[in-house]
């Protein structure tokens, strides 16, 4: 798998407010090219490799269909720190984009990706 790096953009705060699991929201690579959906990942911060769960899509739960590229990353707690660029290798496809009656099934099925995604093997290239 290829890694890519992402500059980190300002969200609209849902993934930590109304769903509650924060995203790093970043601008799409121009070299990546896949599908709408969601994927397990790996992602390096400060030289430190961390599991993460990956969104690339619309966002029809909150009725939005401009595609977006956030990752959960899982185990990592911010401390308040900026960082302006995410390293990240994408991984297994987990499931197709979904549109949630409401933000807390939405919350029900990320907890499942975290699942899912804590299972897969990743493989470092």
């Amino acid at each position: 798998m290829e890694k890519f790096t992402a500059s980190v953009i300002r969200g609209k705060g849902r993934g930590k407010k109304t769903v509650g699991f924060p995203t790093f929201n970043l601008i799409v690579p121009e070299k990546l090219v896949m599908k709408e959906g969601v994927y397990a990942c790996l992602v390096w911060i400060d030289g430190k490799e961390y599991r993460g769960a990956m969104h690339y899509g619309p966002t029809p739960t909150f009725d939005e269909q401009e595609k977006v590229l956030e990752i959960f990353v899982l185990n990592f707690e911010d401390g308040g720190q900026s960082i302006a660029e995410l390293k990240f290798e994408v991984g297994p496809y987990l499931r197709p984009v979904a549109t949630f009656l409401t933000p807390e099934a939405l919350r029900h099925q990320i907890a499942l990706d975290v699942q899912r995604v804590r299972k897969t093997k990743l493989l470092i290239s």
